[in-house]
Parts: C-alpha cells; structure tokens; sequence
C-alpha cells in the first residue's frame, strides 16, 4: 500500500467506510457484446483515443467517438488504423453539453447497431484560486461533465447498456489546491454515478490520479508535480491503468479510486489529508512519523551556527521543488520569488510545503509579507524561536525591520484582495 510503484485501489462507499485494495475479475458476458455500437466521449485524441483502441482490443466493431474538435493528425492516423482492423469508427463533431445536439447524434444511433457500452472521459481544466476563479471559468469546467454526463444519462434511458463509466478523477475524492471547480465537476460525475445504481442502471465511477503519457492527464500529471502533494502521488501508466479499468468494469462497486500514493509521504506533505475521513478509512491509522516532520527535528538538533543555514537550504529546496527547478540550479537569497513566477495558487502551496516540513501552522499572507528566500528564512527562524548565532540575528533583524511597514498594511487585506495583488505583482515582474 505504501509504495507508490502500483495504484492504490479501494472501493469507496457513501459514507465512506474503511476499505481496502481488491481484487475482482470481469462480469461473465465482458465488457461487451460485438453487435453492438460503444460511445465513447471526449476529444478523439490522447485518454480518449486510448479508450478506443482499449475497447477495439477487448473486441469492439462499432465505435463512435464524440467532440467538438477534429482529430489531430496523429490521431487520425491512429483511428485508420483501427479501421484496418475491421473497426468501424464514427468520429462525431458535437458538443455534448448541447442537449439539442445530443439528441440528434443519439436519434441517428438508433438506425444503427444498438449502444451497448458508453465511456465519458471528456475534461477541461481552468486552475486558480476559488477567490480569482469567475463564473465562466466554473461553467467552462462543469459544461463537459455536469451537462455533458447528464445528458448521456437521460438519452441513454431505455438503451440495453452494459456499462456506463465515467471517467473522473481522485481530486473529488481527497481534494487538489487551485482546482475548485475541476473537483466540483467530478464530484458531480460521481454522484450521477451513484444515482444511476440506485435505479438499478449500469454504472462505475473511477476516480483517476494523473495518467501518464498522454493527452490532458499528462499535462495534469506535469502540473501536479509542482503542487504539495506532489511528492506522495505518482502516475498511472496507460497500459496499467486500462488492466485496472478491465477488472472494475464488472464490479459490483460502482466507485472505485485508483492513484500510485505513498500514503506516507502524502501525509507528511499535508498532515490535514490525513485527518480526512475517507483518507483515515483506508489508512486506519495516520503514521507516526506524520506527528513530527523529520525536517523539523533535524534542525531542532543542529548547533545554533548552524541552523539558520540549514534553514536557508531547506527553505530554497522548497521553493525550488515548488516551482519545478532542478537541484542544481540555486535561488539567490534576494530574488523575489514573484519575479521567478510564483503567483497566488504556488504562493499557498509554498506556504503549505513549509507549515508541513516545520510542523506548524503560517499564515495565508506570508510570501507575500516575506517574498525572499532570506526574508522567510528570517521570520520562520523567529517565528520558531531559534536559537541562531550573532550575526544571523542580526541580519534578521534587518530583515524583520525592513518588513514591518509592509507587514502592517498587508495584515488588513481580505485573502480575495490578497490574491489580487498577488497576481498584480506577478504581472508586474512578467512585463518588465
């Protein structure tokens, strides 16, 4: 369980209940019936087109893929050659949060081979904090797969499925920073989900972490390795994440979350996942070494000459690791942090990777009140009561005097005009 290698796999009850990883085989008839036509929904490209050729390999003859884009050439080149396989692939320009053209595509379905099997895996991302995030920015999100599920649902009522899955992913279930809507989204696939079994309808839920290799999961996958978190969680290979999809599809369970995590590692980044109650139902207990991060008692043991420097190093290393640097490229000391990009979103998760390490709560405004690596390095040496030597308590207290004025105006900010001016200062840098 502990090793992020293989996908951490348990079915998810509501409510949650502790759960465990599984295994389970396939229903007796498989995952379709060849007569029949399967749907699958999402741009024909990337994840998308992996369910298809996944659904063509398990003996699929019909297909048809829905989007409002175009395959792109490769993808193109991709769906010929399902076709030369005896494949017949209907490639379906429409947007699916349209239930006027919805129920078109489906009417001219029923002149064909009936749908036996549809796969919803369509998503659109649109990050920010919920105080910069706007109403169109939430309906971008929520259109594919509030609307878009809901109305494969309804006009799929009467159809003789085998199965019905939705693509959604494990934020719904244990929370992502900066991504409020794409969780509300998901959240929503998972209770359509739910609602489906109730009236006895086909239907299966996966909450997917990041895939890796291909389409919108890779680029998840590359800007999650940014994020606090980051470092418990790894990606699904697509070949390791269809095996799983395979096992599931003829599961009793309707939901089911599957995500490489090392749990350990992720609840020494946020200590507050761990307290979660579907996270605690799966681990039953919080490991011990979550209560004192190792960082913590590292530099609560060095000399006092040396733990401001230890400080420094560990400070650097974390907005380094934030914002995606290599260890050997070193931050200066003085270089403000917006200038080398950090925006509202990376200036909590900055902060969050620090409240962890250290074992203690900072507050929302402090790369902003401290936007140095010294200036932090400075304030969290006071902020902890170190003991440093004398000229380190100097220089800290030259920073903290130089800190003070900007400190008091920032104090009486709202977090929404906090963020603001977060991204203000970032722009500013930006277009120097």
């Amino acid at each position: 369980m502990g090793s992020p290698a293989l996908p951490f796999v348990a079915a998810v009850s509501t409510p949650p209940a502790r759960a465990g990883p599984f295994t389970v085989g396939r229903g007796e008839e498989g995952v379709h019936r060849r007569g029949g036509h399967l749907s699958r929904r999402g741009r024909p490209g990337g994840l998308g087109l992996r369910a298809a050729s996944w659904l063509a390999a398990q003996g699929a003859r019909h297909l048809v893929l829905m989007g409002r884009s175009a395959p792109a050439p490769e993808a193109r080149a991709q769906l010929d050659a399902l076709e030369a396989q005896g494949v017949k692939v209907r490639v379906a320009r429409v947007d699916i949060a349209s239930h006027d053209a919805m129920a078109d595509l489906f009417a001219s379905l029923r002149e064909a081979p009936p749908v036996r099997g549809i796969i919803h895996s369509a998503g659109v991302l649109r990050d920010g904090t919920l105080a910069n995030q706007t109403p169109e920015q939430f309906r971008e999100v929520l259109a594919p797969k509030l609307q878009g599920a809901w109305n494969l649902h309804a006009l799929s009522q009467g159809m003789a499925l085998d199965f019905f899955v939705c693509f959604s992913s494990a934020a719904s279930l244990i929370g992502s920073p900066g991504q409020s809507n794409y969780v509300a989204a998901n959240a929503f696939l998972d209770a359509l989900v739910h609602l489906r079994h109730a009236e006895g309808l086909p239907a299966l839920t996966l909450n997917w972490g990041s895939w890796a290799e291909t389409g919108m999961a890779a680029r998840l996958e590359r800007a999650a390795s940014a994020r606090p978190g980051a470092q418990g969680f790894g990606a699904i290979p697509v070949q390791q994440g269809f095996s799983v999809l395979e096992r599931l599809i003829g599961s009793a369970q309707v939901q089911w979350g599957v995500f490489p995590v090392d749990w350990t590692r992720l609840a020494e980044q946020l200590p507050g996942l761990a307290r979660q109650a579907l996270v605690q139902g799966l681990l039953g207990s919080v490991p011990q070494r979550v209560q004192a991060p190792a960082f913590r008692a590292q530099l609560d043991a060095a000399p006092p000459n040396r733990k401001a420097e230890l400080l420094r190093q560990h400070v650097s290393g974390q907005v380094s690791a934030t914002l995606g640097m290599p260890e050997s490229e070193r931050l200066s000391g003085n270089e403000r942090l917006f200038e080398l990009g950090v925006d509202s979103l990376l200036a909590i998760e900055i902060k969050n990777r620090l409240a962890s390490s250290l074992g203690r709560s900072l507050r929302s405004t402090l790369i902003f009140d401290f936007p140095t690596v010294n200036g932090l390095v400075a304030h969290l040496a006071e902020e902890l009561e170190l003991e440093l030597g004398t000229e380190v308590q100097k220089k800290q207290e030259a920073s903290r005097e130089a800190q003070g004025a900007l400190s008091a105006e920032i104090q009486g900010l709202s977090e929404q005009e906090l963020t603001s001016l977060i991204d203000q200062e970032l722009e500013s840098a930006l277009t120097r």
